[in-house]
C-alpha cells in the first residue's frame, strides 16, 4: 500500500512579509525518468498562493494520458485522451480509437518498475503522433498532469516511463497548476521523498525560504506551533497590511517571551492552581484586526501549552486582557472578565498615571478562594500594587 507523503511549508514572518509583498506563489513539481532515461521536472504540478500555513501531500498512485501538442513555457497542458491508472510494472495499449486497453504484460517492452506503453495504435489526423502525459491520482480520484513527454510516439511506438519521488519547489509570481514550467523565481529546491525520515519514520519535511540567504531550510520535526500560530491568524487576515503585521510581529515577540518566561516561573515552583492573567497595551490607532489577531495568536499558544483562556478589549486604555489556567484545574474566576466595573475601575488607575502609554504589562497571577468576593479583592489589590509598580517604573 503507498504511503502518504507530505511537505509542509511554513515561515519566519519576516520571510513571509517579503514573499507577500514580491506577489509569490509557491510551486512544486514531480519528476519523471522519461524515455531518454533522464530525470526530468517540466509542469508544475501544484501552485499556491501564499498562505501562513501549505501543506502538499499525495500518495504515489500514478496514471497515463495524451496529447496531441506539447504546450511551451508557462501554457497549459492540453488534455487529448482519458485518463488510465497504471502501477508500476503494467503495460497498456493505445487503441485506434484513442481508448486504452492492458496489453501484454509478458512483452519485451514491458519494464519493471514503470509504467508502461505497449503499443500506440492512434494517429488523429495530419498529427505524426502523440506526446504522452504521467500523471498523479488527486483526492479527487481523478488524476493531476505532473510530465509530458516531449517526445512524440507514433504508430507501432512503446514507450516506458518511472515516476520519481523527488520532487522541486520555489517561489514565483502566478498560479502556473498544470503548465510547464518556464522562467523561475526563487532558487529552486530539490528534494528526495522516496525515503522516510530516520529521525521520525515519516514521509515528512518542513521546509521554509530564507529570503536574507536565498536558501532553503528543511527539518523532519514540525515547525514550531506558536510562530506558526503567530502567521496562521496574522497572515489570514485581509485587513492587516505590512505595517502593522510587523507591529504586530515585534508585540507578539515580546508577549511570548514574557508568556514563556511566566509560565516556567510559576510552573517549576509549583504554582499550578493560580488563575494567570496578563495584560497587553496596544500602542494607539492600532487597527482592530492587528488586535483581535494577536489576541487570537496568544490564546492559540496557551491552549496549545494546555490552559483554558479568556480575553476581554478595554477602549478606555487601549489594552487587551487575557487570563488562563491549567485545563483540569477550576476555570478562570477570580475576576468575571464580564464585570466591566471592576475593569473600569483598574483602568483608570492605570491611565491617570501611565507614562508608558503603548508600552507592555507584565503577567499577573492569583490564587484559588474558596470565598469569590474576598478572591476578587484579593487579586484587585494585587493587579493595584502591580500596576502602581508599574507606572513608578
Amino acid at each position: 500500500m503507498p504511503k502518504e507523503k507530505t511537505v509542509a511549508v511554513w515561515y519566519t514572518i519576516d520571510d513571509y512579509l517579503e514573499l507577500w509583498e514580491d506577489h509569490y506563489s509557491f510551486q512544486f513539481a514531480k519528476s519523471v525518468v522519461g524515455t531518454d532515461g533522464e530525470l526530468t521536472f517540466n509542469v508544475v504540478w501544484q501552485s499556491c498562493a501564499l498562505s501562513p500555513s501549505t501543506s502538499i501531500k499525495w500518495t504515489p498512485v500514478y496514471g497515463l494520458n495524451w496529447t496531441l501538442s506539447l504546450p511551451t513555457g508557462g501554457l497549459v497542458v492540453d488534455i487529448g485522451g482519458l485518463w488510465q491508472q497504471c502501477d508500476l510494472g503494467e503495460s497498456y495499449d493505445i487503441l485506434d480509437t484513442g481508448l486504452w486497453a492492458p496489453s501484454d504484460p509478458s512483452s519485451a517492452t514491458c519494464k519493471k518498475d514503470y509504467l508502461n506503453i505497449g503499443n500506440n495504435g492512434f494517429k488523429y489526423g495530419e498529427y505524426l503522433g502523440i506526446h504522452i502525459l504521467v500523471g498523479i491520482k488527486n483526492g479527487a480520484g481523478t488524476f493531476d498532469v505532473i510530465y509530458v513527454d516531449p517526445k512524440k510516439i507514433g504508430i507501432g511506438m512503446h514507450a516506458s516511463y518511472q515516476p520519481q519521488e523527488t520532487c522541486q519547489w520555489w517561489y514565483q509570481a502566478g498560479a502556473r497548476t498544470g503548465t510547464m514550467i518556464s522562467d523561475i523565481g526563487t532558487k529552486i529546491h530539490q528534494y528526495d521523498m522516496s525515503h522516510s525520515s530516520p529521525k521520525t519514520g515519516k514521509f515528512y519535511v518542513a521546509t521554509r525560504y530564507d529570503f536574507a540567504t536565498g536558501t532553503w531550510v528543511d527539518q523532519a520535526e514540525e515547525p514550531p506551533r506558536t510562530q506558526l500560530g503567530l502567521i496562521r491568524t496574522a497572515g489570514w487576515n485581509e485587513d492587516i497590511n505590512s505595517k502593522e503585521l510587523k507591529l504586530l510581529k515585534d508585540k507578539m515577540t515580546q508577549l511570548e517571551q514574557m508568556l514563556s518566561s511566566f509560565l516556567k516561573g510559576n510552573l517549576s515552583s509549583g504554582s499550578k492552581d493560580g488563575d494567570f492573567i496578563g495584560t497587553i497595551i496596544w500602542p494607539q490607532n492600532t487597527a482592530e484586526a492587528v488586535r483581535a489577531e494577536g489576541i487570537s495568536a496568544v490564546c492559540q499558544s496557551l491552549k496549545d501549552q494546555g490552559y483554558f483562556t479568556g480575553d476581554e478589549w478595554n477602549q478606555a486604555t487601549n489594552a487587551s486582557i487575557v487570563t488562563f489556567c491549567l485545563i483540569g484545574s477550576l476555570q478562570p474566576s477570580g475576576i468575571s472578565l464580564r464585570d466591566k466595573a471592576i475593569w473600569d475601575d483598574a483602568f483608570a488607575t492605570i491611565t491617570a498615571g501611565n507614562p508608558r502609554n503603548g508600552g507592555l504589562d507584565r503577567i499577573t497571577t492569583h490564587q484559588q478562594t474558596t470565598d469569590p468576593k474576598a478572591q476578587a479583592k484579593a487579586v484587585m489589590n494585587k493587579k493595584l500594587n502591580g500596576y502602581q509598580e508599574l507606572i513608578n517604573a
